[in-house]
């Protein structure tokens, strides 16, 4: 996952720590540096404690490696959370080197989480360290080595994010703030230029992998912008991946694992299974439905009455952390599902697929039958494919099931997208404290029976009675004041 769960929580977190938290007296910064050292150093020792426990169980025949390291992975993720966010709070190091907030704030409120994220992990690098070499993967030389090798996939979320909240806090303090929109969306466009470069991938030149790519895009209808070699696991992973929402920035990656370990037909339909992701615009869907997701929680915040920061926090991210892991989590293996189908309908046969996701799984040593929250075991999606071929209005209703969820995230960002532009256009339109407004008529008075004036005068001494703030001082009628009880 591009966004990893703790990075995106520690996100959110900060948010509310920069918007509104506790009283953010700063404290001298000597004392704020010794306080959040004092709450990150033990992170190092709990993933060191971590690593020689999980290694102490390693006995006898290699273990499920697949299972071993999704275990190693959530505990390390919880740890650089939970450490990250106690040095946030007790050493408060944003308020002391960026009393002022603005993108300093922001980029200082990374480090918390940045120096958590280094313990954390070298602390568990020798229990990642047993498990490449019992898969037979090379092994980084050292704790620095593996860190860097990781950070590349681990933090481009923050690189990405970084500048997008300080342009976003620079065109607010502009009286500009609605351009972040439209600034985060050029990003997020452009950005798989900028991942490919920082992951160390290659581009391929003409050759006959190019050809058969080039023959497969032909028969699917849609291209690629760019084919390029990804060196994921030192080149030995077996994976590929769809990336970009639209040309110029769609690429296709493969591991040189996969390209020499598969056979030609397998190759074929996992190129085609990724072309079923650029053709659905699936990537697009799903970002677009993780950033519903994230308004709607902050939304349904927004409602709720006060509460403390630790209170907002938690109830944030137990939120998106449910819809991650069930919602998002739903659609894409649905998604998925339709790239398969995708192949199948390319090849006219699902038994290259799935000896290809039979072979990928053994590779990475995972269990045949056990699923991920975002791929359905490689069991089911063969037994699924097998099912399809025998019956393609199968896979037609779940194309077209498949397409209304796609469509409904499309429309429902549009609307959403159309809701935040009229209430913009509307503040823009307001006027600003201290402005002068348009001119506005008094309302008419209803003449009341039995007054002289037909009640102007008595309607007007009652709105003063209820309103004294708010009393015209030329007079209920327009007149010369009124005298007082005490005068005029």
């Amino acid at each position: 996952m591009l966004i990893p769960l703790d990075l995106l929580l520690y996100v959110l977190f900060l948010g509310f720590w920069l918007e509104g938290g506790p009283d953010r007296a700063a404290a001298p910064l000597p004392a704020a540096a010794l306080a959040t050292a004092a709450c990150l150093l033990p992170a190092w020792a709990a993933a060191w404690a971590a690593a020689r426990a999980a290694c102490r169980r390693w006995r006898g025949p290699a273990p499920a490696l697949a299972a071993w390291r999704g275990r190693l992975e959530t505990a390390a993720r919880l740890l650089t959370l939970a450490f990250s966010v106690l040095a946030l709070e007790a050493g408060r190091l944003p308020a002391a080197l960026a009393p002022g907030g603005g993108p300093a704030a922001v980029a200082w409120g990374l480090a918390p989480y940045l120096i958590a994220y280094g313990l954390v992990w070298t602390g568990l690098h020798a229990a990642f360290a047993r498990l490449e070499a019992l898969a037979g993967a090379a092994v980084p030389a050292g704790r620095l080595a593996s860190l860097l090798r990781r950070s590349r996939y681990g933090l481009c979320f923050a690189l990405l994010w970084l500048p997008l909240a300080a342009a976003a806090e620079g065109l607010g303090r502009w009286g500009h703030p609605g351009l972040a929109w439209p600034a985060a969306a050029l990003l997020a466009w452009a950005s798989p230029a900028l991942l490919v470069r920082l992951w160390g991938c290659r581009p391929l030149g003409p050759g006959p992998l190019a050809e058969a790519v080039a023959d497969l895009e032909a028969r699917a209808g849609t291209r690629f912008s760019r084919l390029y070699e990804w060196p994921l696991g030192d080149g030995r992973a077996l994976n590929a991946a769809a990336m970009g929402f639209a040309p110029p920035f769609r690429y296709l990656l493969l591991t040189p694992g996969l390209v020499r370990r598969l056979p030609p037909d397998e190759l074929d339909a996992v190129v085609a299974h990724e072309l079923g992701h650029a053709r659905r615009h699936h990537q697009l869907a799903i970002a677009l439905a993780g950033l519903i997701a994230l308004a709607a929680v902050l939304g349904a915040l927004a409602w709720l009455p006060a509460a403390p920061l630790a209170g907002r926090a938690l109830a944030a991210g137990a939120a998106v952390a449910a819809l991650v892991r069930w919602g998002l989590g739903w659609g894409l293996r649905r998604f998925e599902r339709q790239a398969d189908l995708h192949a199948l309908k390319i090849a006219g046969d699902p038994e290259p697929l799935v000896s290809a996701l039979e072979r990928i799984a053994a590779a990475a040593g995972a269990s045949r039958s056990a699923p991920s929250w975002h791929h359905y075991g490689v069991h089911e999606r063969a037994s699924f494919l097998r099912r399809a071929a025998a019956d393609p209005s199968l896979a037609a209703r779940h194309d077209r099931r498949a397409d209304a969820l796609r469509n409904a995230a499309f429309g429902l960002a549009c609307l959403i997208a159309g809701w935040m532009a009229g209430r913009g256009a509307l503040d823009a339109l307001r006027p600003t404290e201290g402005e002068a407004g348009p001119a506005r008529r008094p309302a008419a008075v209803r003449p009341e029976p039995g007054w002289p004036d037909g009640g102007a005068r008595a309607h007007g001494r009652r709105l003063a009675t209820l309103f004294p703030d708010k009393a015209d001082p030329a007079g209920p009628d327009g007149g010369p004041p009124e005298p007082g009880p005490d005068g005029p």
